[in-house]
C-alpha cells in the first residue's frame, strides 16, 4: 500500500509517499483520504512465508510507485524512515487543505495488474518469487 502525504515545511508544501508492505488486510481503498492515526491495514506474513512484520519505505520521489527497480535505491529517492518520522512527527497542523499530486507513477502504467499472475521483481520491481508463489497459492485456495 502506498500513502501519499502532503505537509508544510519551511513555508513550502511537500509530498512524500510511504509504502507499507507485507500486509495481511488493507482497511482503506485506492483514492480514499486517510487521517493521522487512522488504521489503514494489518500486518501480514506473506501468507505464512515470514514472521509478521512491516516493510516501510519513505520516498522523496513520488514517481516510483510499485516499479522501484527502475529507480536508484539510494538517498536520492528515499528517506531513512526512523529519521524522517522523528524529525517530522511534531509539524504544526494547519486548518487548510493541501492539493495532492495523483497519477505520478510513471512506470506502473505498463503493469497489467489484471493479467499479472506473478508479482515478482521481474514484473513489478517488488516482492520475490517466493512471496509471489505463496500469494498465488493463497489466491488459488480461495477459489
Amino acid at each position: 500500500m502506498i500513502v501519499r502525504h502532503a505537509y508544510r515545511e519551511d513555508g513550502t508544501i511537500k509530498n512524500i509517499d510511504s509504502l507499507y508492505g507485507h500486509l495481511d488486510r488493507m482497511l482503506v481503498h485506492r483514492g480514499e483520504a486517510v487521517s493521522r492515526g487512522q488504521k489503514i491495514a494489518t500486518m501480514g506474513t506473506a501468507h505464512g512465508l515470514y514472521d509478521a512484520h512491516l516493510h516501510l519505505e519513505i520516498r522523496k520521489n513520488v514517481t516510483i510507485g510499485m516499479s522501484r527497480a527502475a529507480f536508484a535505491q539510494d538517498d536520492s529517492n528515499y528517506y531513512d524512515p526512523s529519521q524522517f518520522i522523528l524529525s517530522h512527527r511534531h509539524l504544526k497542523t494547519g486548518t487548510g487543505t493541501y492539493r495532492i499530486a495523483m497519477n505520478t507513477f510513471a512506470h506502473d502504467a505498463a503493469i497489467r495488474w489484471d493479467k499479472a499472475g506473478n508479482y515478482s521483481h521481474a514484473q513489478t520491481g517488488g516482492g520475490s518469487s517466493e512471496s509471489a508463489a505463496a500469494l498465488n497459492k493463497a489466491i488459488a485456495s480461495q477459489h
